[in-house]
């Protein structure tokens, strides 16, 4: 009896260094790039991305975990301008601002977690033939083993999230202009 016991944890030992072996050999970086035609100038373009509490306005809403809450750090707009967030499934982090150039675009870093998860970001924009090419890029770390099983599956939800969110930046800058937060 003793070596059937043996012999399944052999076996159970083996399958979770294989697994732990696969997560550590694997990818756990992620890379998402999304652009989108806006008929509307680089400046106004910019109006609502360096100011993250217009994000609220066009940025899409977070499926996952719809009880996200937003505070606000630092300078209202531009470099080190805070993002934090809390959501009622625990999750929390923040961005910030590292960057921001007018007519050109803004970059991030974002924090998830308190460090498990990393990312850096950016949001440019260039007039080509009247219209306004803006291109969303992040790029991040998740936490080594699990992440690279989870890679793939960030990567299309951050994409679809990233996606229509520059839909709805593309409806914003396109729209009348109208007061606004």
């Amino acid at each position: 009896m003793g070596k059937v016991f043996g012999m399944v944890g052999l076996v159970l030992g083996l399958g979770v260094l294989a697994i732990v072996g696969t997560g550590l050999l694997l990818s756990h970086q992620w890379r998402i790039e999304a652009d989108i035609l806006v008929a509307a100038s680089p400046e106004r373009i910019h109006e609502e991305v360096e100011n993250l509490h217009r994000w609220a306005t066009w940025e899409a809403e977070n499926h996952d975990d719809r009880g996200v809450t937003y505070t606000y750090e630092g300078p209202a707009v531009g470099v080190g301008a805070t993002r934090r967030f809390t959501g009622k499934h625990g999750i929390a982090g923040y961005s910030t601002i590292t960057q921001s150039v007018p007519g050109q675009g803004v970059w991030l870093e974002s924090e998830v977690d308190g460090g498990s998860s990393r990312a850096v970001a950016s949001i440019t924009y260039r007039v080509t033939n009247g219209v306004t090419r803006v291109v969303w890029t992040d790029t991040g770390t998740l936490p080594k083993v699990t992440g690279a099983f989870l890679r793939d599956s960030v990567e299309t939800r951050l994409k679809f999230h990233v996606q229509a969110s520059l839909k709805r930046l593309k409806d914003r800058a396109e729209a009348p202009r109208t007061a606004s937060p």
